[in-house]
């Protein structure tokens, strides 16, 4: 609980802020909710692939580049990378880009993004085909692996769909590593869908149809789909994304003529407490990007169901809680105390 001493003087700060700033900010009329927030994405080719709620919207990062003065082959840096919403943007509008992000979760979104460009529409389109003929997940398969759950994802999905999305995981596991990367992909952007969770600001909502202890919840979702009505719609989606953007630059090769850098996009995995320092000195032409909500969020719940796919334990994930700058009051930052970035 704040106390008022507390309080008055963090309002009094930031009233200092906003003096000190008040002569280089502005209000922008045009920056409506619609704009700015992730919904406008919802219709947007690729970006709609994996719903990360707290992510920029595509016509927002457009309005950015044309509103600014940066050219092309200019270097746009996200330290609060997220999914690489600002990254890849940037790359459509002839830009390099540096991406900064700690949550494993946006890293994974990027990764699979970059092997859209690495292997090309065709190649992924191949692979949507072995989905819908194999249909992997209804191969009866005599398999002890279960899914690695945190202790606040257990009972999140109904029986049949967690059965289901292990037969597919055992499935993918023996895939080529592209492939691999590619197919689990998929299975990762619907598990909130399949499930009884809905993210919900701090936490995990509950819908009340979950086995939870002795939760009770009023909380519904409505229909959840089963796990293969979820997986093939979301192929459906991503084959027709693939078929709109056919002659869009966005999956083809940089230009030539930007051959001074060898990729459009550089991912540090980590804090950019550190990684920043690794960024040469005045190399950066533009910066976007959104910080997280300071002692607000706690991103490791929100998307638990996800960190709990990609392998995370509870010990890993309670770590990645004390590097995480938005996460609690309690996050010890003394080891960051000499940290320092030029750009």
């Amino acid at each position: 609980m704040i106390n008022v001493e507390s309080r008055l003087r963090a309002e009094h700060l930031i009233a200092d802020i906003e003096g000190q700033y008040q002569s280089v900010t502005e209000v922008n009329r045009d920056l409506n909710r619609p704009l700015v927030s992730f919904q406008a994405n919802k219709k947007k080719p690729i970006y709609r692939w994996f719903k990360y709620k707290e992510g920029f919207s595509k016509p927002f990062l457009d309005y950015v580049f044309e509103h600014s003065n940066i050219k092309t082959g200019g270097v746009v840096l996200d330290p609060f990378a997220g999914s690489g919403s600002t990254c890849f943007a940037a790359n459509e509008r002839g830009l390099y880009s540096i991406g900064v992000e700690l949550l494993p979760v946006g890293c994974h979104f990027i990764r699979v993004r970059e092997l859209l460009h690495r292997v090309g529409m065709n190649t992924v389109q191949e692979w949507l085909h072995d989905i819908y003929d194999k249909k992997p997940w209804q191969i009866p398969t005599e398999i002890n692996k279960t899914f690695s759950h945190l202790n606040i994802t257990r009972g999140a999905f109904p029986l049949n769909s967690e059965k289901e999305l292990m037969n597919y995981l055992f499935w993918s596991d023996s895939l080529p590593h592209d492939m691999r990367l590619f197919c689990k992909f998929v299975a990762f952007s619907i598990l909130e869908d399949i499930s009884y969770t809905r993210k919900d600001g701090q936490f995990l909502r509950w819908d009340y149809r979950a086995q939870k202890g002795s939760r009770k919840s009023s909380f519904s979702k409505g229909n959840i789909p089963t796990f293969s009505d979820a997986l093939l719609d979301k192929c459906r989606i991503i084959e027709s994304d693939l078929s709109c953007l056919a002659h869009d630059q966005i999956l083809t090769s940089i230009d030539s003529r930007h051959d001074k850098i060898k990729s459009p996009l550089t991912l540090y995995e980590g804090s950019n407490f550190f990684h920043l320092n690794n960024i040469r000195k005045r190399s950066i032409d533009l910066v976007v990007t959104s910080p997280p909500y300071c002692n607000r969020y706690d991103y490791t719940r929100t998307y638990a169901l996800e960190l709990a796919y990609l392998n995370r334990t509870d010990m890993q994930i309670k770590e990645m809680r004390q590097s995480l700058l938005s996460c609690t009051v309690d996050a010890d930052f003394s080891h960051l105390r000499q940290f320092r970035v030029i750009l």
